[in-house]
């Protein structure tokens, strides 16, 4: 939708500009001119139009959960909103264990005679998130499977459930315990 609006208002102001240029150049020579801003004008467009279907396409991609995702979080949001919780903070520290990579990695750019020492780090850092992101994988796919068994058998689903999210939820809280001391260990590695 907004594509469609920037699209048209791009297409406003190149127009109106045309036709401040028509208003100016009115003999043969001046023709010739308008005929190659046209061109220039036209190539522009296509050039913005692609830049922002492009940029609108990754933006939807990145933004986007299957239905069937979203009936899966629901569902643990509904059954178990402690284990959600801590899924959502296994999801912001992976997050912040990649921004911590990329940070390393611009840093081994910036000083690459360093590289051991921050290739040390990195590895550090990709461990956890590697660890964290198994961890999540998991604990979605048992998610997944409950809730497919609880869709099967309501009564059931819902008993077998609560038994797996407490193992779930144990799961979760020692993979953040895990990433509190291994976030700690790395910090205090770098402070000595």
């Amino acid at each position: 939708m907004w594509l469609v609006l920037e699209l048209i208002l791009l297409f406003f102001i190149v127009f109106w500009g045309l036709s401040l240029l028509k208003d100016r150049m009115n003999d043969i020579g001046s023709t010739i001119i308008k005929g190659g801003v046209i061109i220039g004008l036209t190539g522009v467009i296509i050039v913005v139009a692609a830049a922002l279907i492009e940029w609108h396409g990754k933006n939807e991609k990145k933004n986007e959960t299957t239905p069937s995702e979203n009936k899966v979080i629901s569902f643990l949001q509904e059954m178990n909103p402690e284990l959600n919780k801590k899924v959502i903070k296994i999801g912001k520290e992976i997050t912040l264990a990649d921004k911590k990579i990329q940070q390393l990695q611009n840093l081994k750019k910036e000083f690459p005679n360093q590289s051991l020492m921050i290739n040390q780090k990195i590895n550090q850092w990709q461990t956890l998130q590697s660890q964290l992101q198994q961890v999540s994988d998991n604990i979605h796919q048992e998610v997944e499977k409950a809730y497919v068994t609880y869709k099967i058998a309501e009564i059931q689903g819902k008993e077998k459930f609560s038994i797996i999210s407490i193992e779930l939820l144990k799961e979760a809280n020692l993979a953040l315990a895990n990433a509190e001391l291994t976030k700690t260990t790395i910090e205090a590695q770098i402070n000595e």
